[in-house]
C-alpha cells in the first residue's frame, strides 16, 4: 500500500458530508409529518428518544454531556417528550435528589415507526443501485462505523444503535442484534 493521498481523502470527506447531509434532509422531510403526529417535534427530540430507548434510563446531565451541549439546550425537548408521554421522569434509584429519564413503551413504538420510515426511504434510494455497489457501500460504511466506535467518537450514537456494534452492522444483523430499541 502506497502513501495516503490527501486529495483523495479530502474529496471522499466532501462527498461523504454532502451525501450524509442530503440524505438526512430527505429523510427528515419525509418523516416530519409522521414525527409530528407521534409528538416528536424535532430531530433533537428524536435523537434524545433514541438514546433513552437504546441505552435505558439516564440523568439529564449525562444526556447533555454526551450530546455536547448545555442542559438548557435539551430541556425544552425533554419536557416536550415527557408531556407527550414518550419519556417518563422518575427519581434516581441511588440519589433521591436527582431524577432519570426513560423512554416509555409509546416512545419506543414511535421510535421504531420513525426508524422503519427512515429505513424504507433509504432502501428505496439504494434499490436504484446494483447489488455489488450496495455491498461495497455496506462494507465501507461498516468499516467507518467500526472505526468511529473504536475511537470513541460515536459514543452513544453508532454504538447504541440497533444493528451497529463493534463487530460491524452486517454481523450484528446476522446475529439478530438489530431488533430495535430496548424493551
Amino acid at each position: 500500500m502506497g502513501r495516503p493521498d490527501p486529495a483523495l481523502r479530502d474529496n471522499a470527506a466532501r462527498l461523504l458530508m454532502a451525501v450524509s447531509q442530503g440524505m438526512g434532509h430527505e429523510v427528515r422531510r419525509d418523516l416530519e409529518p409522521l414525527l409530528r403526529e407521534r409528538g416528536i417535534a424535532s430531530m433533537l427530540d428524536l435523537a434524545l428518544l433514541g438514546r433513552l430507548a437504546w441505552q435505558g434510563a439516564q440523568r439529564p446531565v449525562d444526556l447533555a454531556h454526551d450530546f455536547h451541549c448545555p442542559f438548557s439546550t435539551l430541556s425544552g425537548s425533554l419536557e416536550r417528550l415527557v408531556k407527550e408521554g414518550l419519556v417518563v421522569r422518575r427519581p434516581h434509584p441511588e440519589d433521591g435528589r436527582s431524577h432519570v429519564l426513560e423512554a416509555t413503551e409509546g416512545g419506543r413504538a414511535a421510535l421504531q415507526e420513525a426508524q422503519r420510515g427512515a429505513m424504507a426511504h433509504l432502501a428505496h434510494l439504494l434499490a436504484e443501485l446494483d447489488d455489488r455497489t450496495v455491498g461495497e457501500l455496506a462494507d465501507v460504511l461498516e468499516r467507518l462505523a467500526d472505526l468511529m466506535i473504536r475511537r470513541g467518537s460515536a459514543r452513544g450514537w453508532l454504538g447504541a444503535m440497533p444493528g451497529v456494534c463493534p463487530h460491524g452492522p452486517r454481523e450484528a444483523a446476522e446475529a439478530g442484534t438489530a431488533a430495535g430499541p430496548r424493551s
